[in-house]
């Protein structure tokens, strides 16, 4: 697996995870606030997997990548 479907992989699981909580918590302030960790837990997480995991050549097509990009 490379590193870069690993980093989404991990983003995936961890907002997978963070809908769940969202869904199941009865305050509604607990619930918003727990899944807003989770989901910036999962962002924090995949990115230093990916910097551990992740050979040159990798890295520099994900910073080209972004720097193409519109947004």
């Amino acid at each position: 697996m490379s590193a870069t479907a690993l980093k989404y992989l991990i983003i995936l699981v961890f907002w997978v995870a963070a809908l769940v909580a969202f869904m199941s918590m009865t305050p509604v302030w607990l619930a918003i606030l727990v899944a807003i960790i989770l989901a910036l837990a999962g962002a924090v997480v995949s990115q230093l997997a990916f910097k551990r995991l992740a050979m040159q050549q990798e890295i520099r097509d994900d910073l080209e990548a972004r720097a193409r990009s519109p947004d």
